[in-house]
């Protein structure tokens, strides 16, 4: 077994009592990260063979993903104004809204000179 990180382990699987068929299967309880395990198998000769069908995924636990809104103590971007005693800011100042309203004042006095250049007014 390869996991994500790099790491391998090797996995032998252990008989059941009263069973008298060889085991072939193993149970691996190591998936403490999220990523691609991939599985090997050994053979006596002590050859190697990738095992595609077998490998596994692990995803991200789902509640980690959860869109529910945080209380206002809980988020991140408000600790510091509840910490030190000030409310937290009621309106954000959007900057976008100024620059393109600046962007489009210039675009406007562009096409005016444009315009007055080419007819020859110019001032």
């Amino acid at each position: 077994m390869i996991k994500p990180n790099g790491e391998s382990r090797w996995l032998v699987p252990e008989p059941r009592p009263g069973d008298r068929k060889p085991v072939r299967s193993v149970l691996f309880t190591e998936t403490d990260e999220p990523g691609w395990y991939r599985v090997r198998g050994a053979h006596t000769d002590g050859s190697q063979i990738d095992r595609p069908d077998d490998s596994f995924v692990v995803n991200i636990d789902g509640r980690e993903s959860d869109p529910a809104t945080l209380p206002a103590d809980q988020r991140p971007d408000r600790a510091r104004a509840v910490a030190g005693g000030a409310d937290a800011p009621k309106r954000r100042l959007e900057l976008w809204h100024v620059l393109g309203a600046a962007v489009l004042v210039l675009v406007f006095l562009e096409s005016a000179l444009t315009i007055r250049f080419r007819r020859g007014r110019f001032v």
